[in-house]
């Protein structure tokens, strides 16, 4: 999540324009401290909602949590937020 917040800082061009920089961390702090005792489905439903903060619309068109599977090849889903 640290990773993800540094992201998001220098990619997005008004990153907390829909909801304020102190509680957009502390949900990314709130998530990062849970997310090791999370299943991968709902570790991706969590991502989903954390990056829902960045706004509606913005989600629509540039920020997603997307999950990459190689199923026949018998990896494990891969979970992005991008």
């Amino acid at each position: 999540m640290r990773l993800e917040m540094e992201r998001i800082r220098a990619v997005h061009p008004d990153p907390f324009h829909a909801t304020p920089e102190p509680v957009f961390q502390a949900a990314a702090d709130d998530l990062a401290a849970r997310a090791d005792g999370l299943s991968r489905d709902r570790l991706l439903v969590e991502l989903m909602r954390f990056t829902n903060l960045l706004g509606e619309l913005e989600v629509s068109r540039h920020t997603r949590a997307s999950v990459h599977a190689e199923v026949d090849h018998g990896h494990r889903p891969t979970v992005l937020a991008n």
